[in-house]
């Protein structure tokens, strides 16, 4: 984006006129004009007044203001999740699912081995959010960990078990939602703790 449709944005977004915007500066209508048409620029001391005015930095009116940068995708967003975070939600779910979709584990006694892991992976839930900043994120976080892991629960008990890989499937995609929404939200590396 360059700087005519940057001064374009800020204006609109200050719900000013060319005309008033004009007037704040202390230049022609068709001044303003000129530089949201790309045929002219403000010159640095119009530039410090429009960062004023708009009450950005500088640097946001001559590059790309933050709320209109492209945002990165999702790959590089799970990129930067903790694995650890990712780890603690999957052992959960995984003990849901093995715990209630028993055909599709092939162990003798299946369900120790999943009461196992989940008392795992809920060690590591608690863990992780702990390293949350905000207190009441943390609580927030742990509420719907908690709901979350309920969900899977219900699900898999009233679910009858002769439908097989269906009902893991069914089991698996609210929980795999709520992954990766709530480790998006709340567990990208810049919002947590070193």
């Amino acid at each position: 984006m360059n700087i005519a449709e940057t001064l374009k944005y800020f204006r609109r977004n200050k719900n000013l006129s060319q005309e008033k915007l004009a007037e704040e500066l202390g230049i022609s209508r068709q001044a303003v004009s000129k530089w949201e048409d790309g045929a002219a620029e403000p010159d640095t001391k119009n530039l410090i007044k429009l960062a004023e005015i708009f009450n950005v930095p500088l640097n946001e009116l001559t590059g790309l203001p933050e709320v209109l940068k492209k945002p990165e995708t999702s790959e590089n967003n799970m990129l930067s999740i903790p694995r650890f975070v990712v780890l603690a939600y999957i052992l959960n779910f995984a003990s849901i699912i093995g715990f209630f979709c028993p055909p599709i584990s092939n162990v003798p006694y299946p369900y120790r081995l999943w009461i196992g892991v989940g008392f795992i992976g809920g060690i590591m839930l608690v863990i992780k959010n702990k390293k949350l900043k905000n207190s009441d994120q943390r609580q927030w976080v742990q509420l719907m960990d908690i709901g979350i892991i309920l969900l899977g629960i219900t699900l898999g008990a009233i679910i009858p078990n002769e439908i097989g890989l269906v009902k893991s499937l069914i089991i698996a995609t609210p929980l795999a939602i709520y992954m990766r929404w709530i480790s998006k939200k709340y567990f990208l590396n810049e919002e947590m703790e070193n």
